[in-house]
C-alpha cells in the first residue's frame, strides 16, 4: 500500500501548505505481500486522489483553504506536488482583507457547481465566508488529497517517500483515519499519524498531542 489519510483504513494525505510525494515500488522487496495500491505519479490519477475543498481551517482558524487547482496540486517527473499560493493572487487583496467598498465583494464561496469542484466541508464557514479587516479570508490556498473513496485496508504496510518543506507556517502531514466512524466521531474511531512535520524550529511550547 502506498500513500496517505485512511478512512477504514483509507490513505489520506493532508498538506497544510507545501508537500511533495514520490512513490517507490515494493513488489521486488516483498514478493509474498499483496499490493493494494501504488502510485508512481506518472500522471495525476484524480479517480484515486480526491480533493478536499473547504476553507474551514480545521476549526483552528488555520491560514489555508483547500482547493482543486493545478497551481496547488500537480504531478511532474514522477512527483506529486502540493504547493501553496497566496489567495490574494487569485481573488485580489481587497477580497481577502474585506476592504471593498461594495459589501458583496467582501465574500467568497466554494460551493461549486460540478462534481470536481463541490465544497466538501461546510463546518466553520468552510463553504462560504465573509471577509472584513477583523476577519480576513484564509490568506493561503493549498491542497489536501485523500483516497477514502478509492480504496481502504484493514491491515497492511504503508510506504511513502516524501520531501517536507522548510519555512514558517508549514505543517505537512500524512494521516490514516477510519472510513466509517464505527465507534463515534473523531477521534473515538481512531487515527494513525504516519507523519507530521513542522517547517520551522520549535520556538514555543507545544501542547497538542494527537490521540485516538
Amino acid at each position: 500500500v502506498m500513500l496517505s489519510r485512511l478512512r477504514s483504513l483509507c490513505i489520506f494525505l493532508l498538506v497544510v501548505l507545501a508537500f511533495t510525494i514520490e512513490s517507490r515500488s515494493a513488489r521486488d522487496r516483498y514478493p509474498d505481500e499483496y499490493l493494494v495500491f501504488e502510485d508512481d505519479f506518472l500522471e495525476f490519477d484524480l479517480k484515486s486522489w480526491k480533493h478536499d475543498i473547504t476553507m474551514g481551517g480545521g476549526g483552528n482558524n488555520e491560514f489555508e483553504m483547500y482547493v482543486n487547482r493545478r497551481e496547488n496540486s500537480f504531478v511532474k517527473d514522477g512527483v506529486l506536488y502540493l504547493k501553496p499560493s497566496l489567495t490574494a493572487s487569485a481573488l485580489g487583496n481587497d477580497t481577502v482583507m474585506g476592504t471593498h467598498e461594495e459589501p458583496w465583494l467582501n465574500s467568497y464561496d466554494l460551493w461549486g457547481s460540478t462534481p470536481a469542484n463541490l465544497c466538501t466541508g461546510n463546518a466553520f464557514s468552510g463553504c462560504e465566508k465573509d471577509s472584513s479587516p477583523d476577519r480576513i479570508l484564509n490568506p493561503i490556498q493549498s491542497a489536501r488529497v485523500l483516497t477514502a473513496d478509492s480504496f481502504f485496508i484493514r491491515y497492511g504496510r504503508v510506504e511513502v517517500r516524501a520531501r517536507c518543506p522548510k519555512g514558517d507556517w508549514l505543517w505537512p502531514a500524512i494521516w490514516m483515519l477510519p472510513r466509517y466512524d464505527r465507534f463515534g466521531n473523531w477521534p473515538q474511531s481512531g487515527e494513525i499519524d504516519i507523519m507530521e512535520s513542522r517547517g520551522n524550529p520549535v520556538t514555543y511550547e507545544y501542547k497538542n498531542t494527537p490521540w485516538g
